[in-house]
């Protein structure tokens, strides 16, 4: 026998809202109903269809990224029931679709990203859809929109009171996912994370801040997908995560927080002679709603360069006519290129090659295989925070009392040849016998790591000497760095009396450190460090810490 099924109630005023962020309902929700319209919600895909089986509503304001179903197959079930598939449904999302979604909402009416939409411009688009003409409403338009600037002037306000300890947090679960990602402490971490960046998204967009509100949408995005497409993120992924992280902080200390005009205008140059990988940057881009122009000639894309201005480019490094660095090197020559970002997209995770990113005027770079939305928030962290320096190719002088050979390699456009110089009076000693790192390292002790990464910086990846051991404790010594470690001071001063080791005593410019920052990165000397500090904490001195030589 068949089920009697319940009629469906059918109303032109209801409003079917779905959206797993409570913040974002509650938010749009009263204002909904101040103009006379029933809302009823769902939080994830399943739910709304659920409630397609009592109710047919006049309009379906629909998020994209839910769990369980997501909103493209929400849309898809209302498009193939005769029932519901002239109802109108109004996107209303962040989400960064690849191409397969993106077709299948194509039937939506209308669409709105979350990041722009206040709720005096949602109530536009609703009455749009519902055929209501602004006439019908006119005598209290004066006096509404009075009340939405004060509302927005409110909201506003309190996001920017919140901020400093929202953005504190965020950052406290961004660094504990970073370290304990692929661990279920990692993953608590992780959903934390995410339920904090989109809060702050939908708290960005209602105020109007839509340079936070685009990077948090995009962070938001990257996480989506991590979380519910169970993808893993690289290394790289999760620095630029960090990275992302970092940058929201100083758009809100620098009050650098409401157009993103710049990002959602951008204009990208995508080179890279690999169709595919071309291809795959192009979609990321479309993803993220900038547009983007490609070729595979690096010849052409220089001709392209100086015909029109692009906001960004984006370069593979091994190509055929030119090389990635070549090219990027004859970009910052071009009038309006000083301070253009320009990201390289590799799948060398060399430190030669990220320094010679460094050294051609590169800006950044993400390793290959490309992440689409990895490569989206990369892009967007550019835009909204340009550079303020000019990247010029530079050549590096090092001084010669320190042994950079391995670490800070030379290229064929900047030749190093690094001795450390003999004291006048010195004696030649007997041969030392050569160990490798791993004896020293063997205790387990911090300062130990520390001096044997200092020393791989200094000398190489070969086996190191109990000379070469010393020596590196001495210049870390000698530079106060133990001091600076243990007094918790920044790791831009450890950074900066690093690069003293490396690079002598002299003025140091903005690529010394840089470079010295990339080996210190490749050589895990941040982990190091907050190793070294943990220690210090516990036994209060260093005095008990040996390295054994």
């Amino acid at each position: 026998m068949a089920q009697e099924s319940t009629p469906m109630k059918i109303s032109d005023k209801t409003i079917l809202f779905v959206e797993d962020n409570p913040l974002v309902l509650a938010s749009y929700r009263p204002w909904l109903e101040r103009q006379g319209f029933n809302v009823e919600s769902a939080g994830d895909g399943e739910t709304a269809i659920e409630k397609f089986s009592q109710l047919k509503p006049g309009l379906v304001i629909l998020d994209l990224m839910l769990p369980k179903k997501n909103g493209a197959e929400v849309l898809s079930f209302i498009r193939a029931h005769a029932e519901l598939k002239d109802t109108s449904v109004l996107i209303l999302s962040n989400a960064y679709l690849d191409e397969q979604v993106a077709n299948m909402t194509m039937s939506a009416n209308k669409r709105l990203l979350k990041t722009q939409c206040t709720p005096a411009a949602l109530i536009d688009a609703v009455r749009e859809l519902f055929g209501i003409s602004t006439s019908d409403s006119q005598p209290a338009e004066n006096g509404e929109s009075q009340s939405n600037e004060e509302s927005l002037k409110e909201t506003r306000a309190c996001l920017l009171k919140d901020a400093p300890a929202e953005i504190a947090k965020i950052r406290e679960h961004c660094l504990a996912y970073v370290k304990a990602s692929g661990t279920l402490a990692g993953m608590e971490h992780l959903n934390n994370l995410y339920q904090r960046v989109r809060f702050l998204c939908a708290r960005s967009g209602l105020s109007d801040c839509t340079k936070i509100a685009h990077l948090a949408s995009a962070i938001e995005a990257m996480l989506f997908e991590i979380i519910f497409k169970k993808s893993s993120p690289t290394p790289s992924g999760l620095q630029t995560i960090a990275q992302a992280v970092d940058c929201l902080g100083r758009l809100f200390q620098n009050d650098n927080f409401q157009s993103a005009g710049v990002a959602f205008r951008a204009r990208v140059l995508v080179v890279d002679d690999d169709k595919v990988c071309n291809h795959v940057t192009v979609s990321a881009m479309k993803r993220a709603k900038i547009e983007a122009i490609s070729t595979h000639d690096p010849v052409v894309a220089l001709d392209m360069a100086q015909a029109e201005h692009y906001d960004m480019v984006l370069l593979d490094v091994n190509m055929t006519a030119l090389s990635g660095f070549e090219l990027c090197e004859k970009l910052r020559l071009l009038s309006g290129y000083q301070k253009t970002p320009v990201v390289f997209v590799t799948a060398s995770t060399e430190l030669q090659v990220r320094a010679q990113a460094v050294l051609s005027g590169g800006s950044d770079l993400v390793a290959k295989p490309i992440a689409p939305l990895e490569l989206a928030l990369k892009t967007i962290i550019h835009l909204i925070e340009p550079e303020k320096q000019s990247r010029a190719p530079k050549k590096v002088e090092v001084k010669n009392n320190a042994h950079t050979a391995n670490a800070i390699a030379a290229t064929p456009a900047v030749e190093t040849k690094l001795e450390i110089e003999t004291p006048q009076n010195f004696t030649e000693p007997v041969p030392v016998k050569r160990i490798s790192f791993a004896p020293v390292i063997a205790s387990g002790e911090p300062l130990d790591k520390l001096v044997g990464q200092i020393a791989r910086i200094l000398f190489g990846d070969g086996d190191l000497s109990e000379m070469q051991l010393r020596f590196a404790r001495l210049a870390i010594e000698h530079h106060n760095v133990p001091v600076l470690i243990k007094g918790h001071a920044p790791f831009n001063e450890i950074v900066r009396e690093t690069a003293r080791i490396l690079f002598g005593g002299g003025d140091l410019s903005e690529m010394h450190l840089r470079l010295t920052r990339i080996a210190m990165e490749y050589y895990n000397v941040p982990e190091v460090i907050e190793q070294l500090s943990e220690t210090n904490h516990r036994n209060g001195s260093y005095a008990n810490v040996v390295v054994k030589l």
